[in-house]
């Protein structure tokens, strides 16, 4: 369990990628791409591990940031189940054995082959998958800053998509 001391860090981690509205500098003070992140915040993300304290740590952070998170951990076909309501992105734990890794995403890639997969990896050996190459550091604000970026790049291309369709 995580103590004061580690949850006021993490809370301090999140408000430097995503101050509150009362913290901001006045307009033109920021940098465009740190207001745009901002907008990111009501995604919904599917945060998927095997180790219960890294969970619930990472879904503090999230939170903290004003994401809507979801946990799920457990067999395949859990995390199957919860693939099938709809994620803005789906965030794997580094601590999920790799053979489940690549299982998951199998699934994610037939379920909502749309949603955006970010995998967190402590080490320098990343997961490379040709659908989804997305990595990132477990350090807090690198990881807000990656998923900024995943849900930005993902609404570019869905802008994207529904214009050449339409």
């Amino acid at each position: 369990m995580l103590n004061l001391s580690q949850i006021r860090n993490l809370r301090l981690a999140a408000a430097e990628v995503f101050p509150s509205p009362s913290n901001r500098e006045a307009p033109g003070q920021r940098d465009e791409a740190a207001d745009r992140s901002l907008n990111h915040t009501q995604a919904r993300i599917l945060s998927i591990g095997d180790d219960s304290i890294l969970l619930y740590s990472r879904r503090l952070i999230l939170e903290t940031a004003g994401y809507s998170v979801e946990c799920a951990r457990g067999n395949i076909a859990t995390i199957e189940e919860a693939l099938l309501r709809r994620f803005d992105l789906v965030l794997l734990c580094h601590s999920i054995p790799e053979e489940i890794v690549h299982r998951i995403v199998e699934a994610s890639t037939r379920i909502a082959p749309q949603t955006p997969l970010l995998q967190i990896s402590p080490f320098d050996n990343p997961f490379r998958n040709q659908a989804h190459p997305a990595l990132v550091s477990a350090d807090p604000v690198a990881l807000l800053g990656a998923i900024a970026g995943q849900l930005e790049n993902h609404a570019e291309r869905y802008d994207h998509d529904l214009r050449v369709a339409g």
